[in-house]
Formats: structure tokens, sequence, C-alpha cells
């Protein structure tokens, strides 16, 4: 199949995984099953090949359960069943198939097909780490990192994501790489977190791309400032979903940052990034769908935007939302007709002032201003005070990190509950 023992021909193995999958062989079986799942020498077929994954299950192999736990999980080639899914990955991990453990640590996180429970979730992923999977091992560092399930320890997950980025884990390298660039358990180090992200980078780490990409178009960690660079690092990002690479993206095209400005394409990718609550591609959508830039206007939903992100400590947002209710927002159509998002007035020239029907003059509806948002001083300045203050926090914030960077020393804990509040990182549990 892969060539070890002379040229590559997926047909011939997946003739002779099928011959001793037919006689009992389990770990034919589940080979058969991965070659029919990626159309290795043989059509793809996800449901055929849960059906070998199931007779090599039943066999008892532990890779087939922790296989045909996955095919639950995500519903391919079966029926999406998430409490299946964890039965067969209870049985592998009960054979201390690593893998399977450390899915299970993520069931309990998610609390998917079990009840969330960060203690047991911790607890998987500590066992499947004793047995060498960096992935549970940079997973239990992030607990450790959150207080998620275990008592909070910056230096046990500084140690825990170290050990994980040496043997090459991508996540681990980006993580730790924040860590450096933000002072959190370690003194700050740009050169570090650069170092970092660019081995995550290489594996196709989406969130290293996007905050590399900050580095590069800033000309941060001995960078040379390089917007094209940085734009085509958070179009990596954003083509993997990665939340903060398509709110990056969707900043580039509006300011026209490494590409051309376009008002359309950074609507396009900051509805993405906003749709997962990402406040600075909220505030900023919002801020287009007000004005009618690069898209359609959308009084609504702009000021629903500006909420929501305000809401979520986005100092933008409750800066603009407090300029909306110190001038009102409003939609204007005739009295009796409900305007749609973003109406004007009509011009009256189109009449000539005069009624169409009766031919004959007649005073026109005047447009009548509809309120989206009554004007309310007193919510105006409500809202300026806290960005005001969310403002001073972010300076404090900074200011103790920068201290802290100067003296080479990790910033103080209250600077690092700070930034975990304030960070938009959007860590992948594995």
């Amino acid at each position: 199949l892969y060539g070890w023992a002379g040229q590559k021909d997926p047909v011939e193995a997946v003739n002779w995984f099928w011959r001793a999958a037919e006689n009992g062989i389990p770990t034919a079986a589940l080979e058969l099953g991965i070659c029919i799942e990626k159309g290795l020498g043989v059509q793809k077929d996800p449901a055929k090949a849960a059906v070998w994954y199931k007779v090599s299950a039943d066999a008892g192999c532990d890779r087939a359960q922790e296989k045909l736990g996955s095919c639950y999980l995500a519903g391919v080639g079966v029926e999406k069943d998430l409490e299946e899914a964890v039965r067969w990955f209870r049985l592998a991990a009960d054979q201390n198939y690593f893998p399977a453990m450390g899915r299970l640590g993520l069931a309990y996180q998610r609390g998917e097909g079990v009840e969330k429970d960060f203690v047991k979730a911790a607890d998987w992923y500590k066992k499947a780490a004793g047995l060498g999977c960096h992935t549970s091992k940079t997973n239990l560092a992030m607990c450790y990192e959150h207080g998620h399930g275990v008592p909070k320890d910056m230096n046990r997950a500084i140690q825990l994501y170290r050990e994980a980025a040496e043997a090459g884990n991508a996540q681990a390298q980006n993580n730790l790489g924040f860590c450096y660039e933000r002072g959190l358990g370690v003194a700050q180090n740009l050169h570090e977190a650069d170092r970092l992200y660019r081995l995550a980078a290489k594996r196709d780490n989406a969130q290293a791309q996007a905050s590399l990409g900050s580095l590069v178009e800033h000309g941060l960690a001995g960078n040379r400032k390089d917007p094209v660079a940085a734009f085509k690092l958070y179009a990596a990002a954003a083509r993997h979903g990665d939340m903060s690479g398509l709110f990056k993206l969707g900043r580039c095209y509006e300011n026209g940052i490494g590409t051309e400005r376009d008002y359309a394409a950074a609507a396009k990718w900051y509805k993405k990034a906003a749709a997962m609550k990402h406040s600075f591609a909220m505030a900023n959508l919002g801020n287009l769908l007000l004005n009618g830039v690069g898209v359609q206007a959308d009084a609504v939903e702009g000021v629903r935007l500006l909420h929501a992100a305000a809401e979520l400590g986005n100092i933008k947002a409750m800066e603009l939302i407090s300029r909306c209710y110190e001038s009102g927002v409003y939609l204007y159509g005739v009295a009796g007709s409900p305007p749609g998002p973003g109406a004007v007035p009509p011009p009256l020239a189109a009449t000539n002032g005069h009624h169409p029907a009766a031919g004959l003059p007649q005073p026109m509806p005047q447009p009548q201003p509809i309120p989206v948002l009554e004007k309310d001083l007193a919510k105006a300045r409500a809202w300026y005070d806290r960005a005001v203050a969310a403002h001073d926090r972010q300076n404090a914030i900074d200011q103790a990190v920068a201290k802290a960077a100067a003296a080479g020393v990790p910033a103080p804990d209250d600077a690092v509950a700070g930034l975990a509040n304030l960070s938009l990182r959007s860590q992948s549990w594995r």
C-alpha cells in the first residue's frame, strides 16, 4: 500500500487486505476499512468503510474501535450517534489505546455523548499524556492554563506545552508561542513567539498563521513590515476557518492592507468571523451595515451586532453604540408603509408633488422617521463610560506586561487574568 516493500500498488494491497479480512483477521479488516474510507485502491465509500471497521472492532481491535467511534461522532458512513461514539471510544481506551483516551477527554470537555465534566476530561488527558500522546498533553496543558478540571497552574501548563512542542505538536507550538507573545507564565519574548509560530504554521496550524501574520504585518520580532506576506498568512488561516484569520483578512480588505481595498470582500469575511462571536468582526461588520458600505444598509442588524460586540467587551463597539444612542438611529419611510432595512426618503421629484392616480395636486405623504434605536443621552453616556473603563483596563494590562517583559519575568497574575478575558485566541481542543 505504502511502497515499503517495493513499488506502491494500492489496488493489489486492497486485494490482499480483502482476502485476509474475509478470513477473519481483525487488522486486515481495519486496513481495508481505511482504504475504502480514503479511496486508496478502491472506490471511496464511507458506509462500507464503517462496516469493516465494525467487523474489526467487534473482534477487539482497539484502533478499529476508535475509528468506528470517530465515524459515529461525525456521522460519517453511519448515522451520527454521540453516545455510541463514546461507547466505542471507551472500549478502545480500556485497552490503553491513547488516541481513544484523548477522544474521551474531548467528549467530557465538550459534553458530547456524556455529561460535561472537566475533571473527567482532565483525567483522561492525563492518562493519554502519560502514554505519550502529545495531543492530549497539549489539551492537558490548556486545562492547567485555564483551570479546567485541575487547579490553575501556568508553570505546569508551560512545561506540558514545551514537551509537546518539542515533540512536534503544532497546537502546542502555537499555544506556547502565544504565551511568549503575551508573557503568560514566561517572560515575554517576541522572537521566541515568532520561532514557534513559524514551526506551527509550517504544519498548517491556522492559529499560528494568523498570529505570525500580525507579527509580519507590524514588523515585530525582527520581521520586516510586509503587508502582502501578512495578507497571505491571514488568507491561509481563513481558509482553515480560523476566526482570527477570518477577521484579519476582512480588515485587510477594508483598509487595503496587502491587497486592494474591497468593502464587499471585507463584509464577507467579517460575517464569517462574526458568526463565531469574534467581537472585533461583529463591531466592524455592524459599522459597515449601519453605513451601507460594501453591503446593503441594514440599520437593525448593524445595531444588533454593535450591541452584541459591546456586551462581549469590545471597546470599539462600545464607542460606536454610544454614538448611536447619542444621535439615535432611524429608518425613513412613508407612514403606513414599513420601509426595508436602510430605507431612505423617496424623492418627491418622482411624482412632481402630485398624486399619480388622481392627477390633481395632493399633499404628499411625508417620510416619517422610524426609530431603530431611540436617542438616549443617558445610555450614550453609560456606554461611553464603559468604553473608557475598558480602555483604561487594557492600558493597565499592556503596561504591566511591558514592565514584566523589561524585567525578564512573566506577566503578573492580574494581568494574565485580564489577558485571558480580553484575548480572542481560539484554542482548539483536538
